[in-house]
């Protein structure tokens, strides 16, 4: 997985399934962790890959008739993540009407709200495996641990 941010600052959360790695271009540190301690990416990761059963995911799983669509013809769900508890409070999915994710949005327990969206997502396409690693900048200093802040 890849994810590149680029508003309001640019960062780069990259892992190859073993490693995660996080780094903000500029910062004078990297940080790494293996990737089987990101639980609380996984749970999101498997309803996105369509891997797991949203029911089994979240408690009260149901429409969410007050939320409107960003998209026309969308329908927007809302549940609480199952195992996130102290983390988030609520998670709305916003799907199309084939059936794929175009926009989470995650309620934190804090009041913070982090939205994705995917406008242009495609599948099964060919990419280089190298699109998947890091090599820390020259300089920059490895971190190895938890993800945390």
């Amino acid at each position: 997985m890849r994810w590149e941010y680029r508003e309001p600052r640019a960062k780069l959360f990259i892992t190859d399934g073993k490693t995660a790695w996080f780094y903000a271009p500029g910062d004078q540190q990297a940080r790494s962790t293996p990737s089987r301690k990101l639980d609380d990416l996984r749970s999101p990761l498997a309803y996105l890959l369509g891997r797991s059963k949203l029911e089994r995911v979240f408690e009260g799983l149901t429409l969410a008739n007050d939320i409107p669509a960003q998209t026309a013809g969308n329908f927007v769900l809302q549940g609480k993540p199952r195992g996130l508890a102290g983390y988030l409070t609520r998670v709305l999915l916003e799907i199309t009407p084939d059936g794929r994710i175009d926009r989470i949005v995650a309620e934190g327990q804090d009041d913070s709200v982090t939205e994705y969206r995917f406008l242009v997502s495609k599948e099964d396409e060919a990419i280089a495996d190298e699109r998947f690693r890091f090599v820390p900048p020259t300089g920059v200093q490895v971190v190895t641990g938890s993800m945390d802040k």
